[in-house]
Formats: structure tokens, sequence, C-alpha cells
């Protein structure tokens, strides 16, 4: 009798490219912290400092609170937006036979999830090597090189996130099943 482990297939692994994300999380937490204590400086001295242009008066109140929010929104937003990533970033996916699912770990934020997603409930897949147009000519000659695939589920509401450059211990099971969904996100001809 097979156990539930070995009815599970790798597909998918980037534990070892983890710590970059965590790096990443690490830093928004900071500068959250940094964007409230600031905030909460402005709100409390802007306007005494004869070079913020009211005579070394506090700024009105609502010229404070205006700045002071809009420092903070940026500290939440980057920690807002490293919430969100962790929540689609794939760490490893693996393929259970039995149960016809992929077994998801996501990156999480500061610790992994584990999600579990039926094989039927995958809608697309979309493979990303380049940056934008846009941002490409805005950079000029990028050297930098991150392939990525999305996959989408009815389950969810935003896609995960593939990191190509990772491993792959079943490359022939994971390509059959990202060309599966890709044609089942293109259009039929006809």
């Amino acid at each position: 009798m097979r156990t539930q482990h070995e009815a599970r297939m790798t597909l998918f692994d980037s534990s070892s490219r983890l710590w970059r994300v965590r790096l990443v999380q690490y830093a928004s937490l900071i500068c959250l912290i940094v964007a409230a204590w600031a905030a909460r400086g402005i709100y409390l001295t802007y306007g005494l400092n004869p070079a913020d242009g009211y005579d070394g008066m506090l700024a009105p109140w609502p010229h404070r609170a205006t700045f002071a929010g809009v420092v903070l929104t940026l500290g939440v937003l980057f920690a807002g937006g490293m919430w969100v990533y962790g929540r689609c970033y794939v760490v490893q996916m693996e393929l259970d036979r039995q149960r016809q699912s992929l077994v998801l770990h996501l990156a999480g934020f500061l610790r992994r999830r584990t999600c579990e997603l039926a094989l039927a409930d995958l809608e697309a897949a979309d493979r990303h090597d380049k940056l934008p147009q846009p941002f490409r000519s805005l950079m000029g000659q990028s050297q930098v090189n991150a392939p990525w695939i999305s996959i989408s589920s009815k389950d969810r509401w935003l896609p995960l996130i593939i990191d190509r450059q990772a491993s792959f211990p079943e490359a022939r099971s994971f390509e059959l099943l990202v060309k599966k969904l890709e044609k089942q996100a293109s259009p039929s001809d006809g």
C-alpha cells in the first residue's frame, strides 16, 4: 500500500531561492516601521523648521496629516504588496496522482502556507520571459533575466507565480501541465 507522500510527485521546487523573497519581506516590514515613525514625526513637527516654509510655526493640521498619511501609505503599500506576493509565490509544487490535485507550498508572509488545488480547477498558464516593452525602452539594455510562469485557477483571485530559474525535478511532467493549461487559455481556432 502506498503512503500519501509516495503518491505525490514534486514538479517544482524553489526552496533554495526562498531566502530572496524573505529578504524583501523583512525589508518591507522595516520600511513600514520607518514610515510609521516618519509619519508620526511629520505630523507632530512639520512646520517648526523654518525651511518647511511656515515661519517656525506648526503647519496647519490638514497639511501635516496629508503629508504624514502619504508617507505612511507608502510603507503600508510596500508591506501589503509583499504580503500579497507571498500568497502567490510557489515554493514547491507536488502532483498528487490519487487525488488529481496540485499540493502547493506558498511563501506566505514570513512563513509558508500549503494549499491544494484540483487539476480540473486550473484555468490557464502564461509564460513571462522579459520585461514588458514600455519598461524595456525605459531601462535600455537590461541585464535582468527573471522568467516566470503564472497559473490561474478558479479557486484563487490571484495567479500563482512560478520562478522558472528554480529546480524542476519532474521537468517533463511540469511542461506537459503548463502546455495543457496554455492550450486551455488560448482561443480555439475555427
